[in-house]
């Protein structure tokens, strides 16, 4: 499963996870300097994960912000969580096979 971290705090990650455990980042980015120094994890933004085959792009209100080769995992499924008690408000979530 490959899990990826929407953050500000220091970066949001792309991370493995292998038997149950997080592992260390692979990918990450700082958001404020792809998308400004006044960027707020806090505010709404269009949030896309486009895979094709072995090709990862996530891209934040049309900005690509990662992008990285990965040929583990062919299928799989869609999930969302927060952790130490942070909120999250998700709307408009589809999940589409564009093949």
């Amino acid at each position: 499963m490959l899990t990826f971290v929407y953050s500000t705090v220091p970066h949001s990650t792309v991370r493995k996870v292998v038997n149950g455990s997080e592992k260390n980042p692979f990918q990450s980015v700082s958001m404020t300097s792809v998308m400004g120094s006044d960027f707020k994890v806090t505010d709404p933004y269009d949030i896309q994960i486009s895979v094709k085959g072995t090709e990862h792009i996530i891209t934040v209100d049309g900005i690509q912000v990662l992008s990285f080769e990965d040929d583990d995992y062919t299928e799989g499924y869609v999930g969302a969580r927060t952790w130490n008690n942070t909120r999250a408000e998700l709307d408009n979530i589809s999940v589409r096979n564009n093949n």
